[in-house]
């Protein structure tokens, strides 16, 4: 369907969620899923043999996924994408946007089309639940509901990309660091008080940073 945008999605033993994901991305608009099934043995095969908008792909013989996932993510990407809007989310990964889930994914698309854009970048946000990080095992019943906390905005920063990780991912050219994530696993980066206020200052969401091509663009 020339219309339509379709989501290449990497799964292992997702059932879990999978009833979720595929229905919240039916609820933006046309979207085709693109399925690679990394070697499941739970129910996840027969579940996405059913689904009449998935098409389900198996990885070569001799891969696996910590070596090859961007390989494999990469290859349906390249067969269906060039020169249209995918999306490529993880299987716990649930895109949200004003208005998005009322059938409002083309229309967003437009507007992006209309602004030159290539692509859109999304920040991540860890939902967790009032319990302990080994607690948190998710059986179904809807994610919100089992994981309803996030931090606030003023937890995260963006950050021009590193030079390493950007010699090997051009794109996107600044990443959003905080949050969850590195209130558990980097609790040693305790900035002194000249970088703090550099942070708060040039570092929020809602600033501006310097574009690919030295273009000022506002974050919002």
């Amino acid at each position: 369907d020339p219309d339509a945008t379709p989501c290449v999605l990497l799964v292992h033993n997702e059932m879990a969620v999978l009833p979720e994901l595929l229905d919240h991305y039916r609820r933006c608009g046309p979207v085709p899923f693109l399925v690679v099934d990394d070697r499941s043995t739970d129910a996840t095969p027969a579940f996405l043999a059913a689904q009449p908008d998935v098409t389900v792909f198996h990885p070569a013989e001799g891969t696996r996924y910590s070596t090859h996932k961007r390989g494999w993510r990469g290859t349906l990407l390249d067969a269906v994408a060039e020169g249209r809007w995918a999306l490529a989310p993880d299987a716990d990964e649930f895109l949200h946007y004003p208005g998005l889930l009322d059938g409002g994914l083309p229309a967003r698309l437009s507007d992006l089309d209309r602004e030159g854009a290539e692509a859109l970048h999304a920040t991540m946000v860890d939902m967790y639940a009032d319990r302990p990080l080994a607690d948190h095992i998710y059986a179904g019943g809807g994610l919100l509901d089992a994981f309803p906390l996030f931090d606030g905005p003023d937890s995260y920063r963006l950050l021009a990309s590193p030079t390493r990780f950007a010699a090997n991912y051009p794109s996107p050219r600044a990443l959003v660091f905080g949050g969850l994530r590195e209130r558990l696993f980097n609790r040693h980066a305790n900035p002194d008080p000249l970088q703090s206020w550099l942070l708060r200052h040039f570092a929020r969401l809602d600033g501006s940073y310097r574009g690919a091509h030295g273009d000022a663009t506002e974050r919002r």
